[in-house]
């Protein structure tokens, strides 16, 4: 088995990923360091950027804190 290094090769976040799973890890086949969203060999398109990534995490992280707050106030 080959591996090309003239491809992307970037998986969808898990938090990105739809059913079915087995699609959902397909990884990108557009030419290396490509702009804008990645697609895989199915025509399936996302995009993922840093800043996105950290907004979606601090986000997730205050709800949980929120709830933990709250139950802990009984």
């Amino acid at each position: 088995m080959s591996v090309r290094d003239d491809v992307c090769g970037a998986c969808r976040p898990a938090w990105l990923q739809l059913p079915p799973a087995c699609a959902a890890r397909f990884a990108c086949v557009l030419q290396r360091a490509h702009h804008g969203s990645h697609q895989d060999l199915t025509g399936h398109t996302w995009y993922v950027t840093t800043e996105l990534a950290e907004a979606l995490a601090v986000d997730l992280a205050a709800h949980r804190l929120r709830n933990l707050a709250e139950e802990a106030r009984g």
